[in-house]
This record gives structure tokens, sequence and C-alpha cells, in this order.
């Protein structure tokens, strides 16, 4: 990967701070209409050298799509701010000073590319997202866009229970610093709460929560509830009047592997006494209390 190369040029303010602090040893300047919108639509309480941040959302569901997957809540919250921002009058940074945002949205899992780049075709089809939205809007996996740069990025992780193929350094370095303004990470705790526990998974949950720990220490992260009946965000499980679907192919957001049980549209705390283990300097865990 050639992320050391072109890792520089799409930095502006503190865009990719957690890159910065994360591999970077602090070696490495502010969108400030970007980071309104994010105050008044996603996250109140964003900090004034916040342009980075992760988006949970308990409740959401991956599901397997022959060897990838596919996760419909985080589709539909990228989307819906997606079309909020490419209407939004914001301006980019760079080489895109002047001219209206870019924006990029990377998944890890392809099915969920494909996914995303089926929606925005019907979106455009409904007249709900102009024709031209694709001069501004990139979509694609994580490993394709080394080298990409927009003005906000999503990075939507698609898993919610497992770390997977996710959980390498070079994958956290290039998705981090992608952005010139800011960067939303969906990033599940589920991902690695529990698989401390096990050998063969050690080091990929310790990187995932390295990424999440970094920006929850920050108050950069914010849980969105949703149903996990119908994966809708517009109300929670308990308000559905629908079913639960019956399909073994679904994983739930959580850790099923944790020692804790939890309910299936609930997350455990974060810091929550023996559940979650620290990460130490020396690549050990250590328990939170």
């Amino acid at each position: 990967m050639r992320s050391d190369l072109v890792i520089i040029r799409p930095s502006f303010g503190t865009a990719i701070a957690a890159a910065n602090t994360l591999f970077y040893n602090d070696t490495m300047r502010l969108l400030r209409s970007i980071q309104k919108y994010i105050r008044d639509n996603v996250y109140p309480d964003l900090p004034t050298d916040g342009c980075s941040f992760v988006v949970e959302f308990p409740g959401s569901q991956s599901r397997k799509v022959a060897t990838s997957q596919i996760n419909k809540m985080h589709k539909t919250w990228m989307l819906e701010h997606v079309g909020h921002l490419l209407d939004s009058g914001l301006t980019g940074l760079g080489e895109n000073s002047g001219k209206p945002i870019d924006i990029l949205v990377i998944a890890l899992y392809k099915a969920q590319v494909t996914e995303l780049r089926m929606e925005i075709k019907s979106l455009i089809s409904q007249g709900r997202f102009a024709k031209d939205i694709l001069t501004r809007l990139k979509v694609k996996t994580l490993d394709d866009a080394e080298g990409d740069e927009a003005d906000i990025v999503f990075v939507d992780y698609v898993a919610v229970n497992h770390p997977g193929f996710t959980a390498e350094s070079f994958r956290g370095t290039l998705a981090l610093t992608r952005a010139r303004g800011m960067t939303l990470l969906l990033l599940n705790r589920g991902t690695f709460v529990g698989y401390e526990h096990r050998k063969e998974s050690i080091k990929r949950a310790n990187h995932l929560y390295r990424i999440h720990n970094w920006h929850a220490s920050r108050q950069l992260v914010q849980r969105f509830s949703g149903c996990l009946n119908c994966e809708s965000l517009l109300h929670s499980t308990n308000q559905c009047k629908g079913k639960a679907p019956a399909d073994n192919n679904n994983n739930i957001a959580g850790p099923k592997n944790a020692r804790h049980a939890v309910k299936k549209d609930t997350m455990p705390p974060l810091a929550q006494p023996g559940l979650l283990r620290g990460w130490r300097r020396d690549g050990g865990w250590m328990a939170v209390e």
C-alpha cells in the first residue's frame, strides 16, 4: 500500500487527527462549515477540533451475501446525510477550494459497495438525487480508495459482531487519511468486544479497539438507536409492530462472544467492568474498571 506517499496531501486542519496519533506519532486546518453541519444534524457535542468521529447503531444487522456482507441501516443513514450534504452549499478545501464539496463513501465489503451504488442509481431515477451527483460522489471499497481523497469521507466497516479482515493496521491508516475535512466512521464495538479472548483475533480486536477508543476518549462517538426488526432509523425495536426477520444469515450488532450477555437491541457500555479490556502500549490488554 502507498499510504505513506499519499497521506499528507489531503490533510487539512485536524481531519486526520486520529491517524496522526495512532499511526504517525503526532508528526502530521479545520473546515468549520462542515463541523457546523455535523453539530446541527449529527452530533451536537462535536468539539472544535473534532474532524473525525465514530457512529454506532445498536441493533443494526449485517447480512451475508455470498462471501461478503451488507448492512441496510448503515446504508440508509449514510445516503440520507450524503444527500443533505451535497445540497448544503458547503464548499471544499485544497484542490476543491471554492467548489461544492465532494464526498467519498468507503465500504470495507464489496457487497455493500454494490448495494450503495444500486440505491444511489434508484434515488437518481426517483429524482431524489440530482443527475449530476456522481461528479461529486464516489463509492468504493477501501482497497480501491487508496490515493483517493474528498472533503467528507464516510467509512463503513459494515460488520457488527466480528473483526474479520477489516482489522488490519494498513486499512486503519488508509481509512483515516482520505478526508480533507471530515471522516465519519461507522464502526460497531461488537466487532472487537470479546475477541480479545481468542488467540487468533487478539491483534485484530486490539486494532479496532484502538480506533474506537481514540474517538471515545475524546467524546467523538455518537450512538443512534434503530429497529432490529425492520432496520429502520425512524423507531426503536420496542416501538416496531413488525416481527424480526427469520434469516440465519443475519448478524446482530453486539459482542456475542463477550462474557456478559446483552439484549439483542442494546449494546454494553464501552467501559463496563470486566466486559471490555483496554489496550496497553506493549500490545496487551488490561481490564477497564
